[in-house]
């Protein structure tokens, strides 16, 4: 069970990236930078703001369900350990800087730091789990 608090963090910022998304397409409507025929195909260029905001949407329903699985596993399993409490709360800290970073500044090395940081606890979390687990 706590693995699940994580689990909860990482609920969370999707729904808040998921508002974000929302928050830029709704701007970019009532602006009249997008027309409502372009959401229909997604013809048509759309600013750079809705496109990195559906790649970041996109980008928290990729890994992270790797996470989620995990999670699930270790729980199931009954084997959680101290280390995958850290590592877990390790990755959902990387995955919201990621997102802020994303989101307030674009600066791409400190956001591919954050991604890579992120990967590698997971992968790291996952050795640990298969180790016990085989």
């Amino acid at each position: 069970m706590e693995l699940l608090p994580p689990v909860f963090a990482m609920v969370l910022l999707s729904c808040l990236v998921a508002g974000h998304l929302m928050q830029v397409n709704l701007k970019a409507s009532r602006s009249g930078t997008v027309k409502l025929k372009q959401y229909r195909l997604f013809d048509g260029d759309l600013p750079n703001a809705i496109q990195s905001a559906r790649q970041h949407y996109r980008n928290v329903f990729e890994m992270p369900i790797l996470f989620y699985l995990l999670c699930v596993l270790i729980m199931q399993s009954g084997t959680t350990t101290q280390l995958d409490v850290i590592l877990a709360w390790g990755y959902v800290a990387f995955r919201w800087l990621h997102s802020y970073t994303r989101i307030s500044n674009h600066n791409v090395k400190s956001r591919f730091a954050m991604f890579a940081a992120s990967a590698n606890i997971l992968f790291v979390a996952w050795v640990s789990f298969a180790i016990r687990a085989l």
